[in-house]
């Protein structure tokens, strides 16, 4: 039998903040009750750590996402902390990466009790972990950084993404293809995301499937 789900209201408030070297998109979902909205909890967290597969959610993506596990194999599973993703944009990507990108999944955090549920981690430029050269294999420096919160509390499900400290890396600034692939990605962030993009993948992990119900009370 197919679980329907009763929305009480799907929230249509929507942030997308942009402060100095900070960008920030927000969604909301609030449903008819707790049991709908841990569902909704639990359906959105498999979405966010299945990182790979982000790509499907959004229009117009130019860059491509591996995660690979601290080991150094390619991972088809659930992004945890200590993970590395490897970026792949278009054009000449970073030289000290060999053509890649790469961040870390860091500071992790997941709580899950009765009225309130949440996951919380934050990625990092790094450098290459499978190379033994030094510096960050990123176009944005060390100091930026990527947050990503889905929140449950009673029947409302909140998730954001924060990316803060958007700096060029001087090593990529300096060099022609740093200049070219500035040119090219514009105002994306850590992986190749727009906001408008990261507010297609906000949406989409609070999307459900199930239809609204015939009358709202």
């Amino acid at each position: 039998m197919k679980m329907v789900m009763n929305f009480k209201e799907k929230s249509e408030i929507t942030e997308i903040c942009k402060e100095g070297e900070a960008v920030e998109v927000q969604q909301d979902l609030i449903l008819a009750n707790r049991e709908d909205a841990r569902t909704a909890f639990e359906n959105g967290r498999k979405k966010m750590l299945d990182i790979n597969n982000w790509n499907k959610y959004v229009e117009g993506v130019v860059s491509e996402l591996q995660l690979i596990h601290d080991s150094g194999e390619l991972a088809d599973a659930s992004a945890a902390e200590g993970d590395y993703i490897r970026i792949d944009i278009p054009g000449r990507g970073s030289e000290i990466g060999y053509g890649y990108d790469w961040v870390r999944i860091e500071q992790w955090e997941e709580e899950d009790q009765e009225e309130f549920s949440s996951i919380t981690f934050t990625v990092y430029p790094i450098a290459d972990p499978q190379q033994k050269k030094e510096g960050v294999a990123h176009f944005y420096s060390g100091d930026s950084s990527a947050t990503f919160r889905l929140r449950r509390e009673r029947n409302l499900v909140t998730v954001s993404v924060r990316e803060d400290n958007l700096t060029i890396n001087p090593l990529a600034e300096r060099s022609v293809a740093g200049t070219m692939r500035q040119a090219l990605i514009g105002d994306a962030g850590l992986f190749g995301y727009t906001p408008f993009q990261w507010k297609q993948l906000t949406s989409a992990l609070l999307v459900v499937n199930t239809r609204l119900p015939d009358r709202i009370c």
